[in-house]
């Protein structure tokens, strides 16, 4: 095109002169090698969906196949119906939200990071973004974290169990709630009559904010010097 995009679509066409064969036996494989300054733009129905090595992000849309992304720069999008979602090595803002599927993250270290999903877990390690939010309605979130200084962190579910481990950096104003609020060996904080515990790891100004609340569900919180 004109401003430089191209546009690819596959599809199976019917042969008359051929014996039908049904879709479900039909599969296609597109392999897809680009500049890595290219943006990606991507869906697809029931296969797999994957992008590596590139350093200009995208937005991709699975309905039922497995979505991945692997060291990749720049803004990604991500949106899935119930196809498992694997993030790994992503150096950009993300924002990956599912309907009925995981989401597992590894080594995220853009300014944003926001996952959501309804009936699935998330799974987050080395996530090193300023500004986390990770919610589910029916689903465990866990997540292994560095606290950026002045930074936000908030990990929500309805009925979920949430469990954090925070290496820190300053220090870190934590409020949390659930059914039961472990804070490890750190320190004993009861609830406040509004039901939140709140309490203060570190010294420093403007410590970074972490909020863990699940409405039905176990909420456990460790430092990790």
């Amino acid at each position: 095109n004109p401003d430089g995009t191209v546009h690819i679509t596959t599809t199976a066409d019917k042969n008359l002169e051929a014996k039908p064969v049904a879709a479900s036996a039909v599969r296609i494989d597109l392999v897809i090698r680009a500049p890595r300054d290219a943006r990606i733009d991507a869906s697809v129905a029931g296969g797999k969906l994957e992008l590596v090595n590139m350093d200009a992000g995208g937005e991709l849309d699975s309905a039922s196949g497995p979505l991945s992304v692997r060291n990749v720069q720049g803004e990604v999008v991500t949106h899935s119906v119930s196809g498992p979602m694997t993030l790994a090595q992503v150096f950009g803002s993300v924002d990956a939200a599912t309907v009925s599927s995981d989401v597992d993250l590894d080594s995220i270290g853009g300014d944003k990071l926001i996952a959501s999903a309804h009936h699935g877990r998330i799974a987050g390690r080395r996530v090193r973004a300023r500004d986390v939010e990770l919610t589910t309605t029916d689903g465990k979130i866990m997540l292994e974290a560095e606290a950026a200084l002045h930074g936000r962190l908030v990990v929500s579910s309805l009925r979920g169990d949430v469990e954090v481990h925070l290496h820190r950096h300053g220090a870190v104003f934590l409020r949390a709630r659930g059914t039961k609020v472990d804070f490890g060996q750190q320190q004993t904080v009861p609830p406040q009559p509004n039901g939140w515990s709140e309490t203060t790891f570190g010294q420093g100004e403007n410590p970074a904010l972490v909020e863990l609340r699940s409405a039905y569900g176990i909420v456990q919180f460790t430092v990790v010097e």
